[in-house]
């Protein structure tokens, strides 16, 4: 990808795509917890969770993945 120099990311040396995602299931416990914790004010339910991540990620709703 060539970046352009005009633009606010090829100014700041940005030009390029994020790396893919290859680790996630390395986060720390406590970071786990307290993001589920965080979600528990907004998200009514892990379902309801899981449902608006597959949303966010394009994915398709496993409902066997797990339970409540």
């Amino acid at each position: 990808m060539k970046c352009d120099g005009r633009a606010f990311s090829g100014r700041y040396g940005y030009c390029g795509f994020a790396p893919e995602i290859t680790i996630r299931e390395e986060a720390p416990e406590g970071l786990r917890f307290a993001v589920l914790a965080m979600t528990k004010d907004v998200v009514a339910g892990f379902k309801a969770l899981r449902e608006a991540v597959c949303q966010v990620l394009r994915v398709r709703l496993d409902p066997n993945a797990w339970s409540e």
